[in-house]
């Protein structure tokens, strides 16, 4: 009986430990996610999370992945709030508590479209699209361990371009602890509606929740012991997200690379200056860090973000008389404090480190490289060459080909076609 009772407990303290969005704050203002512990038991509480049966705190089995549970949690219900969010804005979302050390795993984030209010949405109807997600950072080093480092705070950027309206975010752990099991793994979905202001156009297509994952995906079915990489599961990311405004690259340094002041988070910010990075950070990985680093982050369009940010800046500078010269004396001032890094390179790791924070804090925290203000360009979207080429790539995908009669009686197909 007393070997019952202690498995008993054991039990309940291992349940304990998971946890729930508590809160979600965007902004000054603070909403209530949805509390098991306590809104249960309360008349008429109002929260913006979605409500479920998951008062033991567990989870959803991989078992479970064709099923509405999934998609919301065990039973998911809407919550009669909305938390107000501007597009190209974040929003955090605070866990009461995650067992880090044991459960990890990626992070996931989701969004769907609600027609009217999503506090009366049928969220079988929902379609998701993903607009972020971070798996296997470093080795042992994953995104549930970014959590803990920043006090069970995750930061969800809502993508600028994204049309004004309801929407309802999913937001999932995926614990892969037990994941080298068959139905070993643990998903921990949480729902929140949200309400979007401004914004763009874009309206990306998204699948049903229950068609998200299969039990046996390569993602889900993953021993994380054995393995140096990992593929995170679900749809491929939205092109929504893949479009990314470097502005908002100063959020993701400010509210991941220095509270937790960990070496993962520097990872983000490489492509600022790739040359600087590889002097600075990358001479002191060891090759299995750098294969990690290329898989966890690809290069391709944050470079290209901030190659066109760079572009309109010296588009800026030489629209101008006096820009030219500035032109000249920024390549000057920027060639000379190159050879200075060069002349006095980083002792070791952590001095690289070091440096490598000073100089992302120089240019995206205070919003500039000593010798121009970005802010003339980073808020003003006739510079942004990005959103203008997503604009007219729509554009082409809606135009249908036509059929005409000349006066000659030649008949011929115009249009925009496919080939």
């Amino acid at each position: 009986m007393l070997v019952g009772i202690t498995a008993l407990l054991a039990t309940a303290a291992t349940v304990s430990a998971h946890g729930f969005v508590q809160t979600v704050t965007s902004g000054s203002t603070t909403y209530d996610g949805y509390n098991p512990n306590v809104h249960p038991y309360q008349q008429n509480p109002v929260y913006a999370g979605w409500a479920a049966n998951n008062g033991d705190l567990g989870f959803v089995e991989p078992n479970a992945a064709g099923t509405p549970d999934v998609i919301c949690h065990k039973a998911g219900r809407p919550g009669s709030q909305h938390v107000v969010v501007q597009a190209g804005q974040s929003i955090t979302l605070q866990w009461n508590t995650w067992p880090g050390d044991s459960h990890k795993g990626p992070i996931i984030d989701y969004l769907a479209r609600c027609s009217g209010s999503c506090s009366t949405v049928d969220k079988t109807s929902l379609r998701f699209f993903k607009i972020a997600q971070q798996g296997l950072i470093s080795p042992n080093n994953w995104a549930t361990d970014v959590l803990g480092r920043n006090s069970n705070r995750w930061t969800v950027r809502i993508p600028s371009s994204l049309q004004a309206g309801n929407y309802v975010l999913r937001h999932e752990i995926i614990a892969l602890h037990s994941g080298a099991s068959p139905n070993g793994a643990q998903l921990y979905p949480q729902c929140i509606n949200i309400q979007v202001t401004g914004g763009g156009s874009s309206q990306p297509s998204g699948t049903p929740g229950t068609s998200l994952y299969r039990a046996t995906d390569p993602g889900i079915l993953h021993n994380i012991y054995t393995s140096t990489t990992y593929p995170i599961p679900g749809p491929s990311m939205s092109n929504i997200s893949k479009r990314e405004h470097v502005r908002d690259f100063k959020v993701e340094v400010s509210e991941l690379c220095f509270p937790s002041k960990s070496r993962s988070s520097l990872l983000i910010m490489h492509s600022a200056d790739p040359v600087l990075y590889a002097h600075l950070i990358k001479r002191f990985q060891t090759p299995a860090e750098r294969a990690a680093e290329g898989k966890a982050k690809g290069y391709g369009l944050t470079l290209e973000a901030d190659l066109l940010r760079g572009e309109s800046k010296m588009f800026k500078l030489s629209s101008t008389t006096t820009g030219r010269d500035t032109v000249t004396n920024t390549q000057n001032s920027l060639d000379a404090k190159l050879d200075e890094s060069w002349d006095q390179p980083a002792a070791d790791r952590a001095q690289g480190q070091q440096l490598w924070r000073v100089f992302l804090s120089e240019r995206f925290i205070l919003g500039d490289d000593e010798d121009f203000d970005y802010t003339t360009v980073d808020g003003n979207e006739e510079y942004d060459m990005m959103e203008r080429q997503d604009e007219e790539e729509k554009w082409y995908d809606e135009e249908e080909p036509g059929w005409e009669a000349g006066a000659s009686s030649r008949y011929g197909e115009t249009g925009v076609q496919d080939f």
